[in-house]
C-alpha cells in the first residue's frame, strides 16, 4: 500500500517545529551544564514504545526486551522504568518500574539517563506522522545530552519527507539497531545513523503450555482433524491516525466521528475510498478462504492481535457467512493466542507478529501486507512469494492460489527452519552485545558482560523449546 503522498497537517507540522526547538534547547543546556550521569546510581534508563493498548506483538517484543536486559545488566546499577498510558496485566513488566503516563510525550525524559525505542515501526509514517516524530524525537533529546539513546530492533520503511528530513538531521550520536536488512539499509545508508543488524526480539517468546491452543480450539468446536486456519485481519486503510482539532471539538459536542476516533485528538481515516477499499480486503479474503474450504475440511479461526482488529474481526465474520470462533486480545492472553497460533495449520496475516510467533512451530504463514514489514520478515525467512499485497486488484485469486501452495508443499516454506531460527537467535545476541558496548560509553560505572563472552550470555532465559534451535537442550 503506498504512503499518503499529501504530506504532514498543521497539527503534525506544529509538533514537528516543538519538536525540533525542544532538541535545540537541549543541546544548548546541555553544553552549559557539568555531567551529572557520574553521579547518579543507579542509573535509570527509560523504554519508550507502544504498549498497554492490547496489541498482543507489541505486549511481547517488548516483554521479551525487558527479559533481556535484565540478564545483561545488573538490577543495582540500572534501574530500568516503562511509561504507559494504562496498567499492563503482562508478567515482564512486573519485574520493572512502570509509569503510568501518556504514551508518547517526552517531556519528562531529562529525569532519565538514557532512553531505549522499544516499538519496531520508528522511522515509518503509514500509521502516523506523529508517532515517528515522538520516537525520533525521544532519541535526539537523549542524544543532545550526551545520554544513552539506541532504537531496539527498529523497523524503516517510507516516511512523509518531512519525517524524514527531520530524521536525518537528528541521527548524529544515537543508534539504531534494525530488525531487518532493508531496515539497516535506509537507517545507515539514507537516514544517517549508526547502525546494528538485528532482529525482532519476540523470536525469544515461547507459550507457558503448548497444549493450551489445541484445548481452545476444541472448546470453540474444532474436531481435532479438520485444517485449522487462523486468521489475523484488520482494517489496513484506516491509516495514517492524524490529529483534527476541528473533529475532536464536534466529537465533544456532538459525537460525531465517534467511530473513526482513535484516541486524545487523533482520528482514522474514514473517506468513502478508505470504506469501500477496506470492504474489498474483507470480500477477497472471504472468497479465497470459502474457495479453499471447498477442496479442504477447515476450521477457521478469526485472531485479533490488538484490541482494535475486533471490528476487523467481526467484519469478516459477516463476510464469511458462517459462525466462526474469534480469539481477540482483549479477552484472551498473549500466552493463549500464540499458543492457538501455533496449533493451526495455516495463518494467513496482516499482523507481523502473528507470522513470528506462528513461525517457531513450523506453521506456514501467508502474509497479506500494508508496508514493507512482513515482506522484509518473509525475505528474510526465504520465501518472499509468501506475501500478497493488500491493495491488489486480483487478491482474492493470489491468496488461494498461495493456499493451494501451502498446502500441498509446492512451496516449501519452512525448510530450513533450525537455521533460520539460530540466525535470529543469534542476531538478538548481536543485540545485546552492541547495547552493552553502548551502555558501556554512556554509563561507564554499569558492570557489563564481556564483548567476547558466548552468545547465550547475551540472550534472555531461553524456553527448551527455542534452546533447541541453538542445539542444546541443558
Amino acid at each position: 500500500m503506498q504512503l499518503d503522498e499529501s504530506g504532514l497537517n498543521f497539527s503534525e507540522i506544529s509538533l514537528l517545529m516543538q519538536a525540533e526547538v525542544a532538541i535545540e534547547e537541549r543541546r544548548a543546556s546541555s553544553q552549559s551544564e557539568p555531567d551529572a550521569s557520574a553521579v547518579r546510581a543507579p542509573y535509570k534508563i527509560l523504554l519508550n514504545g507502544y504498549c498497554g493498548s492490547g496489541n498482543i506483538g507489541a505486549d511481547i517484543r517488548t516483554g521479551e526486551i525487558i527479559r533481556q536486559l535484565l540478564v545483561l545488566f545488573p538490577s543495582d546499577q540500572v534501574r530500568i522504568f516503562y511509561t504507559c498510558s494504562q496498567p499492563l496485566d503482562y508478567e515482564p513488566f512486573s519485574l520493572i518500574d512502570v509509569e503510568e503516563r501518556e504514551m508518547g510525550a517526552n517531556e519528562f525524559l531529562s529525569d532519565y539517563d538514557g532512553v531505549i525505542i522499544v516499538e519496531g515501526s520508528v522511522f515509518k509514517s503509514n500509521f502516523s506522522n506523529v508517532m515517528a516524530i515522538s520516537f525520533i524525537s525521544a532519541l535526539a533529546l537523549a542524544a543532545a545530552e550526551g545520554k544513552l539513546s539506541v532504537a531496539y530492533g527498529a523497523e524503516a520503511g517510507k516516511m512523509s519527507a518531512e519525517v524524514s528530513d527531520f530524521a536525518k538531521v537528528n541521527s548524529s550520536e544515537s543508534l539504531v539497531i534494525a530488525r531487518s536488512q532493508q531496515s539497516f539499509d535506509i537507517v545507515s545508508r539514507e537516514l544517517g545513523y549508526r547502525a546494528v543488524l538485528g532482529a525482532d526480539t519476540a523470536w525469544t517468546y515461547q507459550p507457558s503450555s503448548p497444549e493450551l491452543g489445541g484445548r481452545l480450539l476444541k472448546q470453540a468446536g474444532w474436531d481435532g482433524q479438520a485444517k485449522v486456519v487462523c486468521i489475523a485481519p484488520i482494517n489496513p486503510f484506516c491509516w495514517p491516525a492524524k490529529p483534527d482539532f476541528k473533529k475532536y471539538a464536534e466529537l465533544k459536542e456532538s459525537g460525531k466521528h465517534r467511530e473513526s476516533h482513535c484516541r486524545s485528538v487523533f482520528f482514522y481515516n474514514d473517506s468513502k475510498k478508505a470504506k469501500a477499499r477496506y470492504e474489498e480486503y474483507l470480500t477477497s479474503i472471504a472468497r479465497a478462504i470459502s474457495r479453499y474450504g471447498e477442496t479442504s475440511t477447515i476450521f477457521p479461526v478469526l485472531i485479533g492481535m490488538e484490541s482494535l482488529d475486533r471490528k476487523a474481526c467481526l467484519d469478516l465474520k459477516k463476510e464469511l457467512g458462517v459462525d466462526v470462533p474469534m480469539f481477540v486480545s482483549s479477552e484472551y492472553s498473549a500466552d493463549e493466542v500464540v499458543s492457538l497460533l501455533r496449533a493451526g495449520s495455516m495463518v494467513i496475516s496482516s499482523r507481523y507478529h502473528a507470522l513470528v510467533t506462528s513461525m517457531p512451530a513450523n506453521v506456514p504463514g501467508i502474509g497479506i501486507t500494508i508496508d514493507e514489514r512482513i515482506t522484509n520478515l518473509m525475505c528474510d525467512r526465504g520465501c518472499p512469494e509468501l506475501v500478497v499485497d493488500v491493495s491488489s486488484p486480483s487478491l482474492s485469486d493470489e491468496l488461494f492460489a498461495l493456499m493451494q501452495k501451502v498446502s500441498n508443499r509446492d512451496i516449501e516454506p519452512l525448510e530450513e527452519l533450525d537455521s533460520f531460527m539460530a540466525r535470529q537467535l543469534s542476531r538478538i545476541s548481536d543485540m545485546g552485545r552492541a547495547l552493552c558496548g553502548e551502555v558501556s560509553s554512556k554509563l561507564p560505572y554499569v558492570d557489563v558482560p564481556d564483548k567476547d563472552s558466548d552468545m547465550k550470555t547475551f540472550l534472555p532465559e531461553l524456553s527448551s523449546g527455542v534452546r533447541s534451535f541453538l542445539g542444546y537442550t541443558e
